[in-house]
């Protein structure tokens, strides 16, 4: 079956914002009566909301409080475990978690800028994140760690958290979690 098409279609970027909520309410009921309208124009929205949907599949290792928030609201299941500097933890990736997060505890109420490095327990580097998001009034740094993490990263790793206070000091703090793989 052959759909007609459009002679007025919506734009790319509105069918984006519209399944990413970014409309104002006044677009956004115009979109959608026109997507109810137009059969050319709803094919290309589902297409465009499952470009969305697997867009926000996509989650960095370091998250915000928000995008941490989206995604328990999206139904991601979230283990989380506050970490303090020098501490040593087991969190465990069992069947029923879909992703680990680690709050990394700093005082980070005159950090300018954060960066996280991921170490092995030798030490030795294994990923740099640079200006990575921070929550300077909880005091922390999400860590958002991935069950595909399992086979890329050794178990034991070290997070080394280097925080840049708005006058210039450097303060570095580490952090040890091992990753145990519970089988179901």
């Amino acid at each position: 079956m052959t759909t007609r098409a459009c002679r007025s279609p919506v734009s790319f970027a509105d069918l984006a914002d519209y399944w990413t909520d970014d409309l104002d309410p006044e677009r956004s009921r115009h979109v959608e009566d026109h997507l109810f309208d137009c059969a050319s124009c709803a094919d290309r929205t589902a297409r465009v909301a499952e470009l969305v949907r697997a867009l926000r599949a996509i989650v960095p290792p370091v998250v915000s409080r928000d995008r941490l928030a989206r995604l328990e609201h999206d139904g991601v299941r979230v283990r989380t475990t506050e970490v303090q500097p020098g501490a040593r933890v087991t969190v465990a990736f069992s069947p029923d978690v879909d992703l680990l997060v680690h709050r990394l505890k700093a005082d980070l109420t005159h950090a300018f800028w954060v960066d996280c490095d991921v170490l092995d327990a030798n030490g030795a580097r294994l990923l740099g994140l640079e200006q990575v998001p921070f929550d300077r009034e909880a005091g922390e740094v999400l860590i958002a760690c991935q069950r595909h993490y399992m086979a890329e990263y050794p178990p034991d790793v070290c997070f080394r958290v280097s925080a840049v206070d708005t006058d210039g000091t450097l303060t570095t703090r580490e952090y040890r979690v091992f990753h145990d793989a519970e089988r179901a």
